[in-house]
C-alpha cells in the first residue's frame, strides 16, 4: 500500500473516531448527575424509575432511525448523511440545555436518538474506505473502541465537574449539555471538511484484492474487452460471472507477482473444480470460470462443538446466525447500559438508608479512571487479542468472566460498610474503582467487537455489499432497543427492590438489578456466541487465518 493511502486511512479514521467520541461524551455526560436532575425536576420519589426513563430516549429514536440512516447512507452517502446527523443531534442536544421539564427533556432525548445515525454510518463508510484500498481495518475498529472508552471517560467526567459550576446559568446540567453539543458540532465540521465521500465505494470496484482475502458485495465482476463490466447478481446470491475468453480477470496484481498489490492472495483464487491453478503466473489468460475464495477457515469458536462442523457454501444469507449476531450486539448494549444507570443510582444511596452517598464528581470520577485503562485496552490490547484468538474466541473469554463480577460488586461494598467500613474508606473506594475497572475492561469493548462480527459475517454471505449495510443497521437497532429499554427495565427493577428491601423482604434485596445483569450476559451475550455455526463469521482477522494456517 502507498505511503499517501496509509496517511489518508489515519486520518480517516481519526475523524470516524472523533464522531464517535463526541457521539459517546453526548450519551454518557448525564450518569454522574442524572439522579440529581431527576430529583431536582420530579422529586425524590422513583428516582431509578424515572432515570430510567430519560435514558431511554436516546434509545427509543434509535430505533425507529436506524434502517432509515442506512439507507440514505446508501443512497447519498455516509459523508454527507454523518454530517447532517452531527449537527442535528448536536441541536437537539443544546435544547435540553435550556429544559428543565423532565417529560420534555424525555421528548428531546427521543428526537435526539431519531437524529443520531453517527455510530452506523461512520463505521460502515470506514470500512468501505478500507475495502477500496485493499487494507485491514482491524486496527482501525480498535482506535474507534479507544474513541468509545475515551468518550465513557471523558462524558461522566465531563458532567460532574461542569454540572451546577456555574450558578448564574438557569439550571445546573445547563454547562453539561452545551460542551456536548459544541464538541458535537466541532466532530460535524471535521467529517464536512475531511471524510471521503461513499456514495460509490458500494458501486465501483466491487474486485477489490484485499488482505482478509473477501469478495465484496457477493459479485465477481469482470472487464470486457470494450471495457464493461459484467456482474452477478448480488444480493440474492445466485452465481457467478465469468470472464469472457481471452480476457484478463480484473484482479490487481504487483508486477511479475500473483499476489495482489497490498501484499494479500488473489480475491479470486478459487478455481471451479478441475481446472488448473495458474494464481502465480502474473501474464495468465484464461477462460476458466473463477469462484469467490469463501473456502476461508472457518471460525474455530466453541459454536463449532455446540453447533457442528463448517457445512457447504451458503447460496442464502444464514438468518439464524444473523438473528444470533443482533441479539448478542442488543444484549450486550442492554447490559453496558444498565451498568451505567445502576451504578451511579447504587452510589448516590443516601447514607441513611444504607448507601455511598457519593456526589456526581466522585462517581465521574471512577467512570474516569476505569475508562482511561480502557482506552488503552481497545486500542492495543483488544486488536492483540483478536489477532490472536480470533473476534468470537476473544469476546467469549472477555465477557464470561464479567457475568460473575457484576452480581459479586455490590455484595462486596455491602459487607465492607456492615463491617464498618466507613463510605470513604480506601477499602471502599478501591472496591468501587476495582468493580468499575473489571467491568470496563470486559465488557467495554463489546460495541466494537460485535461491528466486527457483523462485518465478518456479512462478507462470508452471499451479497455481501448490500448485506453490510442492511445487518449494521439490524446491529445498531439492537443496540438502540438495549440502550432504551435496559435503564427502564432496571429502574424499574432496581425501585421495586429497594422498596422491597425497605419492606424487610429477606429474598429480595436491592442487589438483585445486578443478578439480573449478570444472567443478561449469560443469555443474551454469552449463549448466542456458542450456538453460532462454526462457519458463521469466518476467522479473517486473527493470525490463524491470515498466515493461511
Amino acid at each position: 500500500m502507498l505511503a499517501e493511502d496509509v496517511t489518508f486511512l489515519r486520518l480517516q479514521t481519526v475523524v470516524v473516531a472523533l464522531t464517535g467520541f463526541a457521539e459517546g461524551v453526548a450519551t454518557t455526560q448525564i450518569f454522574s448527575y442524572c439522579p440529581r436532575l431527576v430529583t431536582v425536576t420530579d422529586g425524590p420519589h422513583s428516582v431509578a424509575f424515572h432515570a430510567g426513563v430519560l435514558y431511554c430516549g436516546n434509545g427509543l429514536g434509535l430505533i425507529c432511525a436506524t434502517q432509515l440512516w442506512a439507507n440514505a447512507g446508501n443512497r447519498w452517502g455516509c459523508h454527507r448523511c454523518l454530517y447532517v446527523s452531527l449537527f442535528l443531534t448536536a441541536i437537539c442536544v443544546g435544547c435540553c440545555s435550556r429544559t428543565g421539564s423532565l417529560p420534555m427533556l424525555v421528548v428531546l432525548h427521543c428526537m435526539r436518538g431519531l437524529c443520531n445515525g453517527i455510530l452506523i454510518l461512520g463505521r460502515v463508510g470506514l470500512h468501505r474506505t478500507h475495502l477500496k484500498r485493499g487494507a485491514d481495518d482491524t486496527g482501525a475498529f480498535g482506535w474507534l473502541g479507544a474513541a468509545g472508552a475515551a468518550s465513557s471517560m471523558a462524558g461522566p467526567a465531563m458532567g460532574g465537574i461542569t454540572y451546577d459550576a456555574i450558578p448564574t446559568l438557569q439550571y445546573p446540567w445547563t454547562l453539561p449539555y452545551l460542551c456536548a453539543a459544541a464538541l458535537l458540532a466541532v466532530a460535524g465540521a471535521a467529517v464536512f471538511f475531511f471524510m471521503e465521500d461513499t456514495t460509490d465505494l458500494h458501486v465501483a470496484d466491487r474486485v477489490v484484492a484485499i488482505e482478509n482475502h473477501l469478495d465484496v458485495g457477493g459479485q465477481v465482476a469482470a472487464s470486457s474487452g470494450a471495457g464493461n463490466d459484467k456482474e452477478a447478481a448480488g444480493v440474492g446470491g445466485q452465481g457467478q460471472t465469468a470472464p469472457a475468453e481471452n480476457e484478463e480477470p480484473r484482479i490487481e496484481r504487483d508486477e511479475g507477482q500473483g499476489e495482489t498489490a497490498c501484499g494479500a492472495r488473489p480475491l479470486l483464487a478459487t478455481r471451479a473444480p478441475g481446472t488448473p491453478d495458474t494464481t502465480d503466473d502474473a501474464s495468465a489468460t484464461s477462460s476458466e470460470t473463477l469462484v469467490p475464495n469463501r473456502a476461508r477457515a472457518p471460525c474455530t469458536h466453541f459454536g463449532g462443538a455446540l453447533r457442528g462442523p463448517a457445512g457447504p457454501r451458503r447460496s442464502q444469507v444464514d438468518s439464524f446466525s444473523l438473528g444470533m449476531i443482533v441479539l448478542v450486539a442488543g444484549g450486550h448494549a442492554s447490559v453496558f447500559m444498565g451498568w451505567d444507570m445502576l451504578y451511579p443510582v447504587f452510589a448516590s444511596i443516601p447514607e441513611d438508608a444504607g448507601g455511598l452517598d457519593w456526589t456526581p464528581v466522585q462517581i465521574g470520577a471512577t467512570f474516569a479512571a476505569a475508562s482511561g485503562v480502557l482506552v488503552l485496552v481497545c486500542a492495543v490490547g483488544f486488536p492483540l487479542l483478536v489477532k490472536r484468538l480470533g473476534v468470537v474466541p476473544a469476546c467469549v473469554t472477555c465477557w464470561t468472566p464479567a457475568a460473575a463480577l457484576i452480581p459479586l460488586f455490590p455484595r462486596v461494598v455491602q459487607l465492607l460498610l456492615d463491617q464498618g467500613w466507613g463510605r470513604h474508606s480506601t477499602a471502599v473506594v478501591v472496591t468501587n474503582y476495582a468493580g468499575q475497572l473489571g467491568f470496563s475492561l470486559l465488557l467495554g469493548t463489546g460495541f466494537v467487537a460485535a461491528q466486527m462480527i457483523v462485518l465478518d459475517f456479512a462478507q462470508g454471505q452471499p451479497g455481501a455489499d448490500a448485506l453490510m449495510a442492511t445487518a449494521t443497521g439490524w446491529l445498531t437497532m439492537a443496540q438502540g432497543l438495549g440502550v432504551g429499554f435496559a435503564p427502564l427495565m432496571m429502574g424499574s427493577v432496581s425501585t421495586l427492590a429497594q422498596e422491597a428491601e425497605a419492606n424487610g423482604s429477606k429474598l429480595v434485596s436491592r442487589n438483585l438489578p445486578f443478578d439480573v445483569l449478570g444472567g443478561g450476559i449469560v443469555l443474551l451475550c454469552v449463549a448466542p456466541l456458542l450456538l453460532l455455526p462454526a462457519d458463521a463469521v469466518p476467522d479473517l482477522r486473527s493470525a490463524r487465518a491470515k498466515g493461511g494456517v
